[in-house]
């Protein structure tokens, strides 16, 4: 009778696949070691300042990764004035992926272990951080690419395991949506633009509806932009003080 303890022995196909599989990771590390690897650094923003934790150095670089420009489009809207804003792309979002390996049969010599690897991803990347009321920003870091973003998504393919049950190989598929500061999205924008929210700090001479001329081309919506400042009278305004100019919108 046979052991149920005892696993099956693998095919002579099988053990070829296998072994063509720990070829190609042997030949990726040995070519990824003569370049410097990719580095996968989170950190916070606190007080407009970033805090970098412990970054993740990658065993095996990525064999390519893929950018991908995608526009957001925004419905038509009325100006204050009443007239009719056509349809138009104000920005697009940008996204990185690629794959990244860990491995535990012995191919790659020094390799991260596979559980230590995905769970640091999911420490990192994954998991809601209380102290920023999201999960983690991550900077990554490699040749020529720097890039600020934030997890868009990870999967897991796990691959082989031994008797016990544990995943000798895993893959991660990532994805990560560029953040960019709201201050340099504005210059980025252009500060002319009236569908942003503008700030501006008031000079001798000025007046709301000076000011409301100099950035939506019309004075006639200053009422609007007193009650968005909640200001009692729309002359309540003195050099110095900060006053926000909403989007046009109704």
């Amino acid at each position: 009778m046979a052991d149920p303890t005892k696993l099956p022995e693998l095919s002579a196909e099988a053990k070829q696949a296998i072994s063509a599989l720990n070829a190609d990771a042997a030949g990726a590390l040995k070519v990824s070691s003569n370049f410097a690897k990719m580095k996968i650094t989170p950190y916070e923003v606190n007080n407009d300042r970033r805090e970098y934790f412990e970054p993740l150095k990658v065993d095996i670089n990525p064999e390519s990764y893929t950018r991908r420009f995608s526009s957001r489009i925004v419905p038509p809207v009325k100006e204050v004035s009443g007239k009719q804003q056509e349809e138009k792309v104000i920005e697009f979002s940008e996204t990185v992926s690629f794959d990244l390996w860990f491995d535990n049969t012995g191919a790659i010599p020094n390799s991260t272990d596979v559980n230590t690897g995905i769970k640091w991803l999911e420490d990192n990347l994954v998991k809601f951080d209380g102290s920023m009321h999201a999960t983690r920003f991550v900077k990554l870091f490699w040749g020529t690419l720097t890039f600020f973003g934030q997890l868009k998504s990870l999967d897991v393919q796990y691959l082989y395991f031994n008797r016990n049950g544990e995943p000798l190989r895993a893959k991660a598929s990532l994805s990560f949506e560029k953040i960019v500061e709201r201050k340099v999205k504005v210059q980025e924008r252009g500060e002319q633009s009236p569908d942003l929210t503008h700030r501006r700090v008031v000079k001798a001479g000025e007046n709301l509806p000076m000011l409301c001329n100099k950035i939506y081309n019309t004075p006639h919506c200053y009422m609007q932009v007193a009650e968005a400042n909640g200001l009692a009278n729309f002359t309540d305004v003195r050099p110095g003080q900060v006053i926000y100019f909403p989007p046009l919108k109704t």
